[in-house]
């Protein structure tokens, strides 16, 4: 019973921000079962992330108590290898879903993911070492993976619209260095004593930084913007940006629903 309770105590975090996170997705919330969806994604992705961050580990023996093989194994191993599976949670159930229908959604679905995948983390960390751990990384580590796998849900939704932006494979390896970093901070204390704390802090901080700037400038680019200029299909009465061909909803054309 009593872990029973420390398990669904450790995942009330990761809720707390995926509403804060859903919260963020203001003209055209996505459906309640597609977050879902992708959420049980993120949580089972921790299973080949577990077995990749473990095999990896034999790499870099001396992780826990040198500071070069610590450095190697999370900026090499355990941030790549994480953000990978998280990345391929929502890249292989919603990156070509009709309810991925506008730039904002390539954010909420990564985050969710992000969410799900820290859900468990917790749990996980929580049966080990007591559920008075969840406080600390409430504000921390959860808000991090959801901050790491915004940088890739970023250039999803700006690359399925036709948007520049970087490569995707790029934005994946660039939060895993990110994610890297991060724990190289939240493990170094060790090595560098408060240094570690001020750098993690800057790193959440400059991460959160960036996702406010992020949101603004994807809803920006929303077709549902003030009501939007998206599409109405004539099939399914769905929305799709303006720009397509096709109803992100139903496949039918919009050539007969696109004014002359």
């Amino acid at each position: 019973m009593e872990a029973t309770v420390t398990a669904v105590w450790a995942f009330v975090p990761a809720f707390a921000w995926l509403y804060f996170v859903y919260r963020k997705d203001r003209f055209e919330p996505e459906p309640f079962k597609q977050i879902l969806k992708v959420y049980l994604a993120g949580i089972l992705a921790t299973v080949p992330a577990y077995f990749g961050n473990k095999y990896g580990a034999y790499l870099f023996p001396d992780a826990s108590r040198v500071f070069g093989d610590t450095a190697g194994y999370v900026l090499l191993i355990v941030g790549p290898n994480e953000e990978l599976w998280k990345f391929l949670a929502v890249y292989l159930v919603m990156y070509r879903h009709g309810e991925f229908d506008e730039p904002m959604d390539g954010l909420i679905y990564a985050c969710t993911a992000g969410l799900g995948f820290a859900g468990l983390e917790n749990v996980i960390y929580a049966l080990q070492m007591g559920p008075s751990v969840v406080l600390l990384r409430s504000i921390s580590a959860v808000p991090a993976h959801f901050l790491d796998a915004a940088i890739y849900g970023y250039v999803l939704g700006l690359r399925k619209f036709g948007h520049r932006t970087i490569a995707i494979p790029l934005a994946v390896i660039v939060a895993g260095l990110v994610h890297g970093l991060y724990d190289l901070f939240a493990l170094g204390s060790k090595f560098v004593g408060l240094w570690a704390l001020l750098g993690l802090i800057a790193v959440v901080a400059c991460q959160a930084f960036w996702f406010r700037r992020a949101v603004t400038r994807l809803l920006d680019l929303s077709p549902f913007r003030l009501g939007g200029a998206g599409i109405a299909c004539t099939h399914c009465q769905g929305l799709t940006p303006g720009d397509s061909a096709f109803c992100n909803h139903c496949g039918v054309s919009l050539a007969t629903t696109i004014p002359d």
